[in-house]
């Protein structure tokens, strides 16, 4: 009876159900009454388990997760064992802790051990061993019988695959779950159904439904984190930046509490695509604080892409042979790897930067050039300065007192008063200001103006 009762409790942790902190206390009671250790060990792996679902991997959680798991190994209970393992792995996983998550799946056999591995190759550019694992779960699935949650996640990850490689012709594998299947599985799985129908917009083409579609997936449990990290870069890709750095900062906030280098790496690189062209300066930091986290965890997809947009924001800055190094040595990285998927707004200033750098000597030079090695050189270059030559890094001293001065809404006359120069010279000014912003009225600059106030109070 004991036993049934902890099967349900599981359950009930399963569905995030607000029933479940009373139950789970009324049946430790009865545990600790009847001296049903495997019982207890049950019930305190399950507890922090629900914990790590919904807040992702808190340190206490991996700990007391990891202490359960030696617990339930001791004690030969294997259904303990696998269940602590597999949500630890899983939550570190998604969080790009890839080195930490691999072995508490050591020794387990199951699909959702193929699953979580396969989830470990795709975010570490691994996609023969990504595709391997999964057509591994998809062989220890219950194919051709009611559909299981497992394939919820079979879904996904072929998406997300998919999308980065382009291989559809893997996806004749497996079919879509039904949308009465979504509809019945528990709440901790349905925070992937927006995020399946989105990537397969977004493989298709149709932006406006893929950014409804991940809008709709719940940030309440971490779970959600998978398909809200694609929306803020299809925000992007709608040349809506705003949008954009709101979505980026909120995957920011909730995943506050943990260290998730994964979800870091994606924030800093959307928050230096919002900064670029205004701030060239700060979107080389956002950028290169994304390449960082990337590279340290070994997520060579991520790193990649970072490594792209700081080739193109160098070259723009006038260092041409650098920005052709790293472009040379991303695109190297991408054919070796296979990844061959840039949203749409990368694919535009990728092209438009790979024009000018592939006649440059420097693409010769970072062909040749590992992913780490190209690191290496980024970080190097980081020392150097890059001098703006548009965006307000560009601005000098008196273009930015009169830009101010025209957002405080003075006329041409007003602002040659103050700062005592001629109306001429004021004129000039805002010639060259327009020009370096790419604005083209007062109404234009003072919203540019108000825009970047309002994102530095932010920062």
């Amino acid at each position: 009876w004991l036993e049934a009762l902890v099967a349900m409790h599981g359950v009930r942790s399963n569905a995030l159900d607000d029933e479940y902190e009373r139950l789970a206390d009324e049946a430790r009671k009865i545990a600790e009454q009847r001296q049903h250790r495997i019982g207890l060990l049950r019930l305190d792996g399950l507890r922090p388990m629900r914990s790590l679902w919904r807040d992702g991997p808190v340190d206490e959680l991996v700990e007391a997760m990891g202490a359960a798991h030696v617990g339930a190994v001791e004690a030969c209970d294997w259904y303990t064992a696998w269940n602590t393992a597999q949500q630890v792995a899983q939550s570190l996983g998604t969080a790009g802790r890839i080195a930490e998550a691999l072995p508490y799946l050591e020794g387990l056999v199951h699909e959702r051990v193929s699953l979580i591995e396969s989830a470990a190759s795709q975010l570490e550019g691994d996609y023969v061993r990504a595709l391997e694992r999964l057509r591994d779960a998809l062989h220890r699935s219950s194919r051709g019988h009611a559909p299981t949650l497992d394939d919820v996640w079979i879904a996904f990850r072929l998406e997300a695959i998919v999308l980065d490689t382009g291989q559809s012709g893997v996806l004749h594998d497996v079919a879509a779950p039904s949308s009465a299947v979504l509809d019945q599985v528990p709440l901790s799985y349905a925070v992937l159904r927006g995020a399946i129908d989105g990537l397969r917009a977004l493989r298709e083409g149709r932006l406006e439904r893929a950014r409804r579609a991940l809008a709709s997936t719940e940030l309440t449990l971490f779970g959600g984190v998978r398909g809200r990290c694609y929306l803020p870069r299809v925000d992007l890709a709608l040349d809506d930046p705003v949008s954009a750095r709101t979505h980026a900062l909120e995957l920011r906030a909730r995943c506050e509490a943990i260290d998730a280098p994964y979800i870091d790496a994606i924030v800093d690189l959307v928050l230096a695509e919002c900064a670029w062209p205004d701030d060239l300066d700060e979107a080389l930091a956002s950028a290169h604080r994304s390449l960082v986290r990337a590279a340290e965890y070994g997520l060579w997809p991520s790193a990649v892409d970072s490594l792209e947009a700081i080739g193109a924001m160098v070259l723009a800055g006038g260092r041409v042979r650098d920005g052709a190094r790293l472009l040379a040595a991303a695109q190297a990285g991408r054919d070796s790897m296979g990844y061959v998927y840039r949203f749409a707004h990368r694919a535009r200033y990728v092209a438009e930067a790979t024009v000018i750098a592939c006649d440059d000597d420097g693409w010769g030079e970072g062909v040749g050039l590992t992913l780490p090695g190209a690191v290496d050189l980024a970080r190097r270059m980081r020392g150097e300065r890059v001098r703006s030559t548009v965006g307000w890094g560009s601005l000098t001293p008196t273009e930015l007192a009169v830009v101010e001065q025209v957002t405080a809404g003075l006329t041409n006359p007003q602002i040659a008063e103050r700062l005592l120069m001629g109306r001429a010279t004021v004129k000039t000014h805002l010639l060259h200001v327009f020009a370096k912003l790419g604005v083209s009225s007062r109404a234009e600059l003072v919203a540019a103006s108000i825009r970047r106030t309002q994102n530095d109070n932010e920062r």
